[in-house]
């Protein structure tokens, strides 16, 4: 059970019915590459692409809408570009949220995809959530990894106390 807000007569008011099994969504970054730039190699890039799958298993054609978002920057050292956003979004919101609003028919598979690089100086540490796709054994997911184990201990440690 739940609770609708109190709405005006004709305001339009979205509700969740929960997971339609009979679509399926699938997230994926399929290119996560890390390159020092510029003369001196003074910053950093991350190039990446990621990719929404959207399969529809119903027979019947659904109209749904993806909602995404592009990372957002809070130091003006790191910059953020967009290289290619396929297909356009609908609309384009604030705080960098992306979103589409399609027609999918029955067993048609629609896919979004996002192109991006983040630079900043090659001397800043930042953390995010970039994971290399695919090779688990690629030298940076290895360092990742380790430093998931770490911080874990780390957790573990001060839990005891």
């Amino acid at each position: 059970t739940g609770q609708v807000s109190l709405t005006r007569p004709n305001e339009d008011v979205e509700l969740n019915f929960g997971v339609e099994p009979n679509i399926k969504v699938i997230q994926k970054r399929i290119k996560a590459e890390m390159t020092l730039e510029g003369v001196l190699k003074d910053y950093k890039r991350h190039s990446l692409v990621d990719v929404t799958e959207i399969t529809n298993f119903k027979d019947k054609p659904q109209e749904i809408i993806v909602m995404d978002q592009l990372p957002i920057s809070q130091n003006e050292k790191i910059k953020v570009k967009v290289i290619k956003i396929t297909p356009t979004p609908t609309k384009e919101l604030k705080d960098n949220m992306l979103k589409w609003a399609m027609t999918i028919q029955p067993w048609e598979k629609k896919t979004i995809q996002l192109e991006y690089e983040i630079e900043y100086p090659a001397n800043m540490e930042i953390y995010t959530n970039i994971v290399a796709p695919e090779n688990p054994n690629a030298p940076a997911n290895k360092k990742q990894r380790n430093e998931r184990q770490q911080m874990n201990q780390n957790e573990d440690n001060y839990q005891k106390f």
